[in-house]
């Protein structure tokens, strides 16, 4: 299940993903493009349907099998309240084999040049015409069709209020951990036909005021959103802290205003807010070597973009090995320990990984070696697998380690210096090769330290 991509897979663990280089069980996509997104907490219930809770808004919604291909409706039209003029949409929500056909009708009649799609609006109501009339949704398919219930649009001379977000002001950035204040305030309309003053100023009890986190821009098909500064009523503003972490830097927050009168009539505003960002750059010195970005290991030179002041984690491995040359970190450019976290700074700014060469190291003369294998060859069984017990020696060494194959192959065992022996598993095949491999000192797995073999 994925929160910000709005889909659910389902995993079959009979099955091996034959394109995974990994092994990783067959996944297999069940439901997509889910229309109440941030999907959480999925369960079955029971009645043994699916459900899931909406982070959007709060809702709980049911994800079921009809045992019917026709059309079911899941959400209903909700009744609307406008004031004179104001835009009034109505929306439903179904489920069925595609395509879906929508008829919209108005008091049970088809609406002319309505669209066929899941919402219907009225753009300019009037009281006179439109107060109590019903409205409802044919939905259809090859298959059948489902009819919603009527919702009534109710429509009033009176006009919404008008809110208005003061602090912070247009065209706001902000770094990570800022504290931002936010203010409004908000004026009820004026009566469209007596043209008579409602309730005037709104007092903070008329005010909800809510903040989101968004993620990438709305144009784009992965924006989401992230619940930050919850619905929160009665008060004209607040402050909270901008300490939201997404690594990407496509962020920013929207803040939300909205006002009620005491006649039900409502409006909603909203001001963006956008980081400022950096560019950061993490190299090795004194050749291109791995490091690791927030716990991820990265090729070098690697640029990205951040949020001013989010925590970043650098980090190196140790040691490292390129072209059978050993090297082991030393230092990062900004003191930082080896694995260590910085606070975004307000510049381009580059870090990086001092690394120091080991000098190079062979085998001594006087460092010797000798492996071998009991019963060689092995008895097989029916897939031809067998098993045998390896017994090696070295002198002048620190530590050996036994490879599989090539002296860079699977380790089976290590040891230091002396005789050792160890019994394989059932997994040998005749013809293999077992290398007695010299590590002492980080000496690399190749043929240069190798001291004896055995096939």
């Amino acid at each position: 299940m994925d929160l910000c991509q709005r889909w659910i897979y389902t995993l079959d663990l009979t099955q091996i993903d034959p394109t995974s280089p990994f092994g990783f069980y067959k996944a297999t996509s069940f439901a997509t493009n889910i229309n109440h997104g941030a999907l959480t907490y999925l369960i079955v219930g029971p009645d043994r349907n699916l459900y899931y809770i909406s982070r959007d808004d709060g809702a709980v919604y049911q994800i079921r099998y009809p045992a019917s291909l026709a059309p079911t409706i899941g959400t209903q039209p909700a009744d609307i309240l406008v004031g004179q003029g104001w835009p009034a949409t109505f929306s439903v929500d179904a489920s069925g084999a595609q395509t879906l056909r929508y008829r919209w009708q108005r008091n049970n009649a088809d609406i002319s040049g309505a669209a066929d799609v899941p919402s219907y609006t009225v753009t300019n109501p009037q009281v006179a015409t439109d107060n109590g009339a019903l409205f409802r949704c044919i939905v259809s398919n090859s298959f059948g069709s489902a009819t919603t219930r009527n919702a009534v649009l109710s429509v009033t001379t009176k006009q919404p209020p008008i809110p208005t977000i003061k602090s912070p002001p247009p065209s706001t950035f902000y770094n990570y951990g800022d504290t931002l204040s936010f203010a409004g305030s908000a004026v009820d309309g004026v009566d469209a036909v007596t043209h008579q003053p409602q309730d005037g100023v709104l007092p903070p009890s008329a005010l909800t005021w809510q903040i989101l986190a968004e993620h990438h821009p709305l144009t784009s098909p992965n924006h989401h959103t992230h619940p930050f500064f919850p619905l929160t009523s009665g008060i004209a503003g607040g402050t909270v802290t901008l300490n939201f972490v997404e690594l990407n830097p496509d962020v920013w927050y929207r803040i939300f205003l909205t006002a009620q009168d005491s006649f039900g009539l409502s409006q909603t505003t909203f001001r963006d807010i956008f980081p400022r960002h950096a560019l950061l750059s993490v190299n090795t010195s004194p050749v291109a070597l791995k490091v690791k970005i927030d716990g991820m290991p990265k090729n070098v030179p690697n640029k990205f973009w951040s949020v001013v002041n989010l925590p970043r984690t650098l980090g190196a491995d140790t040691p490292q090995t390129v072209s059978g040359a050993i090297y082991d970190f030393v230092s990062w450019s900004d003191g930082g320990a080896r694995t260590h976290t910085i606070s975004t700074p307000t510049i381009a700014t580059n870090y990086i990984a001092k690394f120091a060469k080991r000098p190079a190291v062979s085998t001594a003369p006087g460092t010797t070696g000798s492996i071998s294998a009991k019963p060689n060859p092995c008895t097989p069984n029916s897939q031809g697998l067998g098993q045998t017990a390896l017994t090696w020696t070295s002198a002048g060494t620190t530590k050996v380690e036994i490879h599989v194959d090539a002296p860079n192959g699977n380790m089976l065992t290590s040891s230091g210096p002396g005789t050792f022996s160890a019994t394989t598993g059932l997994w040998v095949r005749n013809g293999q090769t077992f290398y007695l491999q010299n590590v002492s000192n980080g000496l690399p797995l190749t043929s240069a330290h190798t001291l004896a073999t055995v096939t």
